[in-house]
């Protein structure tokens, strides 16, 4: 074709957002085999070969944790409106917190339930994975954490749980804490830096929504839906600051 293209198969299943499908029997044993289901995938893409796949210019594992800290970084500090919480505490602990990354994998980079095309014989079988738009070659814990934060659990604040619409806080489901347990007996990684990259991911979706709250001010954007993101975001850069201070998973 003399461009670059790529091959999709369709695929048939569930997609699971903040409500489970007309006439399937929720039951705290189903919740529970949907989480060892969305564990297990992540823990599968992080195996691949990516060497072997034909992968290794895919991209930059060295210094991929700093180059994602002081981009992020960089996208609050150019989207900051009047209103802005103040995240110098926050931005400083996650510079002086850095931890040594793991060896290198593939990563999806949005990896979460709803990117998980489930089989409607039983939801707990996972059919295919979603959106590989940002996948890369990077640290695999920063892909662990940005599916924590949106695993939402049922002693999250309500604020937090409306910003992250989802069914992983029904009964059965994993707390973030057991998913942490299961990836890392899974993985075999060393999981205890998590505190710093479960805090980043939460800073990060702050930024996103940041920078879709200064369009919306800007009135480059008509979306009413959008109104509400300066309240999201300072919810969002609270949860940070909690596990800053006080490493609460």
């Amino acid at each position: 074709m003399g461009v670059p293209f790529y091959v999709m198969e369709r695929r048939k299943g569930f997609v699971l957002n903040d409500t489970f499908p007309h006439g399937i029997e929720v039951t705290p044993e189903l919740c529970r085999r949907l989480s060892e289901t969305v564990v297990d995938t992540l823990v599968e893409i992080h195996a691949i070969d990516w060497q072997a796949a034909g992968l290794a210019a895919f991209g930059y594992p060295a210094g991929f944790l700093e180059r994602q800290l002081t981009g992020w970084i960089g996208r609050y500090n150019r989207s900051q409106t009047d209103e802005s919480p103040d995240v110098t505490f926050l931005t400083r602990w996650l510079v002086e917190h850095i931890p040594t990354s793991p060896s290198p994998t593939l990563i999806h980079n949005d990896f979460k339930l709803n990117n998980i095309l489930l089989d409607p014989q039983d939801l707990a079988q996972p059919v295919a994975v979603l959106d590989w738009e940002m996948t890369t070659i990077g640290d695999p814990l920063f892909d662990l954490a940005i599916s924590l934060c949106y695993w939402v659990q049922a002693d999250d604040p309500a604020e937090l749980r409306a910003i992250l619409p989802t069914i992983t806080y029904q009964s059965g489901f994993m707390s973030r804490a057991e998913f942490i347990e299961r990836y890392a007996a899974k993985s075999g990684r060393d999981l205890s830096s998590m505190q710093f990259y479960l805090t980043f991911a939460y800073f990060k979706l702050s930024v996103i929504l940041q920078q879709i709250y200064i369009r919306w001010l800007r009135g480059q954007t008509q979306d009413q839906r959008f109104t509400i993101f300066g309240s999201h975001i300072r919810t969002l850069i609270n949860q940070a600051n909690k596990l800053a201070s006080q490493g609460t998973l």
